[in-house]
């Protein structure tokens, strides 16, 4: 390992990152994207209007009063009803939704949703199926393609890893801070390093929030004898006392008829006051003798939220006593790593910073490939011979980690324009699209000579996101230049929500947003690509004296000793 104590933690620093190095990186790539989920969602659903402002009371309870009516004439007995009032970011418009009851001919519960007009209560058109920003957000923890459990032991193993490369990272970097202010551009492995240490130290307080903070999430999953154990297995009396989850209450087949849901809004206001906002109504077992009604309400707190939870049939409130310290300090972490309560310059800046922890990554696999080639090229000054293929094939899959997964994206992106809006398992397929395609460009990456390979998918990259908007502009009416122009009503809004509500409006902000996002990504994607290109084709004898600058540290790679495809 090492000589001494920081040899040590470099050696563990080095390896840990290796190891679970290219699922971090899926999976920050994902988290980070998954903080502008729901505008990502807006432009995967062109047919959705235009969300509005916050609707006030009458309106919502106009909605719910609409809501419950249509659950109760059209929905099937259910597990569960709910409802998502209009108006707020994350619910954008008003949805029901409903889960069925276990049954012989369908013994799975199944999940349906509607979107309902909450002027006129009539059902309206449904989106095109896909799996929009909340299906790759969910990829940032729950991976694709795997059993949940599996998926969360293994992101929890990453996350335990990533926590560990965090703290021994500061350990092997005694000059961390001192170096932050260092940057020596196209000087092989020191450049590298330099940006690892820029990228990690711009943002390391972010970095161990988001890393504790994920372990918090899911410590029932991972650490489950801990907490079990108190309880000898009886779930609802941890449930019950911990109170971070609300306790599973039973069908009693017993139909009763609950109160009106609207009192249950009216409750919420008298309690927590006028300028309350309800973001929507979970209500276990409707129509039975065991029915629940959850008001989710918004609150200033880093948990964003709190249920406020009533006996469905005689209206009393069941949860009055604040929870205890244990639930506050889980939901003021699972708050902090979401960042639901972030106004919209602090979720750019939880972009951002999620942006500099995937280059954290990025970069430290770059410098590991790097470093071994040099050392390589040090210890045969007179005869090369070949890389080794271990250090071959990390750099190729590298090439298709850092540049070909953002590739991938874009396609997924593309398909949702391209697919058929009638083709069965529509959102399964947009996510086959993004792993196919992710499986083709890793194969590019093995077959062709490796600068050639970060040429090509850095060019292919930046193609991949203006075509994005390209496409947009061509399959739909809301682009970039349509959400730009369109001032009054929505297509997709009725002549009665825009009369009773006042409901006009200005440019479709998430729609210019994701295409200008698309267009600055594929100008730094050019960017990058010329870059590599001018770098690549000096002459080797300026190559020689740029890396001999710093020699010994240094190691000097002369192009004419190397054969074509080691370089």
């Amino acid at each position: 390992m090492g000589k001494d104590f920081r040899a040590s933690m470099t050696w563990l620093h080095t390896w840990a990152g290796l190891i679970v190095g290219w699922l971090l990186l899926f999976i920050f790539v994902t988290g980070t994207i998954g903080y502008f989920d729901a505008e990502i969602d807006r432009w995967m659903k062109p047919e959705l209007p235009v969300p509005q402002p916050t609707a006030g009371h009458q309106q919502q309870l106009q909605a719910i009063s609409h809501g419950e009516t249509w659950l109760n004439d059209n929905a099937p007995p259910a597990k569960t009803w709910r409802l998502f009032l209009p108006g707020t970011r994350e619910v954008p418009h008003f949805v029901v939704q409903w889960d069925t009851l276990p049954s012989e001919t369908q013994p799975k519960v199944k999940r349906e949703k509607r979107l309902i007009d909450p002027v006129t209560g009539e059902r309206l058109s449904d989106p095109r199926d896909t799996g929009g920003g909340q299906l790759l957000y969910r990829m940032h923890y729950k991976l694709h393609y795997l059993p949940n459990i599996v998926a969360t032991i293994l992101v929890g193993l990453c996350t335990v890893i990533m926590l560990l490369g965090l703290t021994t990272g500061v350990v092997a970097h005694r000059k961390l801070f001192k170096d932050f202010f260092t940057l020596r551009l196209f000087r092989q492995q020191r450049s590298w390093f330099d940006m690892h240490n820029i990228l990690s130290v711009l943002a390391l307080p972010f970095h161990f929030m988001i890393t504790y903070s994920g372990l918090a999430f899911f410590f029932l999953t991972l650490m489950p004898l801990i907490f079990f154990s108190i309880y000898q297995g009886n779930t609802n009396k941890a449930l019950q006392d911990t109170q971070i989850f609300a306790p599973f209450v039973a069908h009693q087949n017993q139909p009763t008829t609950m109160l009106p849901l609207s009192q249950f809004y009216q409750q919420t206001l008298a309690i927590r006051g006028d300028d309350t906002v309800v973001e929507s109504m979970n209500i276990d077992n409707p129509n039975d003798a065991a029915a629940r009604v959850a008001v989710r309400i918004y609150t200033q707190r880093l948990d964003n939220t709190e249920d406020l939870l009533f006996d469905g049939i005689h209206g009393e409130w069941l949860n009055p006593e604040p929870p205890p310290a244990m639930a506050r300090f889980y939901r003021a972490f699972q708050g902090i790593h979401e960042g639901l309560f972030a106004s919209i310059a602090l979720r750019w800046l939880y972009f951002m910073s999620g942006l500099f922890g995937t280059g954290t990554i990025a970069t430290g696999l770059i410098f590991w490939v790097q470093k071994r080639r040099e050392n390589h090229f040090r210890a045969h000054p007179k005869h090369t011979p070949p890389i080794p293929l271990n250090v071959r094939l990390i750099e190729k899959v590298n090439v298709a980690c850092i540049v070909g997964l953002p590739i991938a994206i874009a396609w997924y992106f593309c398909s949702n324009r391209l697919l058929p809006n009638d083709l069965i398992d529509r959102a399964h397929w947009e996510a086959n699209v993004l792993f196919i395609g992710w499986f083709l460009l890793v194969l590019h990456a093995l077959l062709r000579p490796r600068l050639n390979a970060w040429k090509e998918q850095l060019w292919l990259a930046a193609g991949a996101y203006l075509l994005v908007p390209v496409i947009n502009l061509f399959t739909t009416q809301r682009n970039l230049f349509t959400a730009l122009i369109q001032q009054h009503q929505d297509p997709g809004m009725t002549t009665n929500m825009v009369v009773e509500l006042g409901r006009e409006r200005g440019p479709d902000w998430a729609m210019i947003g994701f295409d200008l996002s698309m267009l600055v990504t594929s100008a730094l994607f050019v960017l990058a690509a010329i870059l590599l290109t001018q770098h690549t084709s000096k002459p080797s004898q300026q190559r020689h004296q740029n890396t001999s600058e710093n020699a010994p540290e240094n190691t000097i790679e002369n192009a004419t000793q190397i054969p074509a495809e080691s370089r």
